[in-house]
């Protein structure tokens, strides 16, 4: 099934997710998804009040090994034993602090606006195990603006080979285009850890075949300041061009 398909089938579920922040991150995801292998991602629909998922793309099966209707009725506690030992603490680590960092320093009004992302190794129902890169778009808050229900959208992404543990968190702009608010390395020191967000924001842009112009548009910034940035990532990464930016930094790690 197709990605397309995947989110078609979301909104003919009983959730309420008709919203225009979550149509725009489904926007923002399809762009990402013409940057992954094909069939490479299925999609999630997680409560945490309940610890259950309320929605498993029906590709989950054929991606992971695992029967969609067991991993649904044993919810988040059996998921949780599918992450990597060496990973689960340090991804429980870093996600208490990006959802700290999102009470604290996003508005409530502007919460369902956020994307947080995170990679992590996840075991097949064969036994291997496979590297995860997870966006989480929040559905709903509770009565203190906490995201309990969310929309995840998982890419398999590797063989399995550690990975540093990363999380970000973006936040929608008036373009209804990320910007990133948070980026962390829960792990070892990475080539892309002297980036700022802002050359993050541009490096995605970039990928996705956007021109300065059009950058500065999307990020409201101007053409010569989408030029600065360029020229300061070529110059932090070693590079000649963007072509080869962008091998460099998705081999090692970084994730748009």
């Amino acid at each position: 099934m197709d990605i397309l398909s995947q989110f078609q089938r979301i909104f003919e579920t009983d959730l309420e997710v008709h919203t225009d922040a979550f149509r725009t991150h489904l926007d923002r995801i399809r762009e990402t998804d013409q940057l992954t292998p094909p069939n490479s991602t299925f999609l999630t629909i997680a409560n945490t009040t309940t610890q259950k998922y309320d929605y498993l793309s029906e590709n989950f099966t054929i991606l992971t090994g695992h029967d969609r209707a067991d991993f649904m009725a044993q919810g988040m506690p059996f998921f949780l034993q599918q992450v990597h030992p060496d990973d689960v603490q340090i991804w429980l680590g870093g996600l208490a602090d990006i959802i700290s960092f999102v009470m604290q320093e996003v508005s409530p009004e502007n919460r369902l606006r956020v994307d947080v992302r995170f990679n992590f190794r996840m075991r097949m129902a064969s036994g291997e195990y496979v590297n995860i890169i997870e966006n989480q778009v929040p559905i709903h808050l509770d009565q203190y603006g906490k995201p309990v229900v969310g929309m995840g959208y998982v890419m398999l992404n590797g063989q399995g080979d550690p990975q540093p543990i990363q999380g970000t968190v973006r936040l929608l702009n008036d373009a209804g285009q990320y910007e990133t608010l948070l980026h962390k390395n829960y792990s070892q020191k990475l080539l892309t850890d002297g980036l700022t967000n802002r050359e993050r924001d541009v490096i995605r842009q970039v990928a996705l075949g956007d021109d300065n112009e059009t950058i500065g548009q999307k990020l409201f910034i101007s053409k010569e300041t989408v030029k600065t940035h360029r020229k300061n990532i070529l110059r932090k990464l070693q590079c000649d061009n963007f072509p080869e930016v962008i091998a460099k930094i998705m081999s090692r790690g970084f994730f748009l």
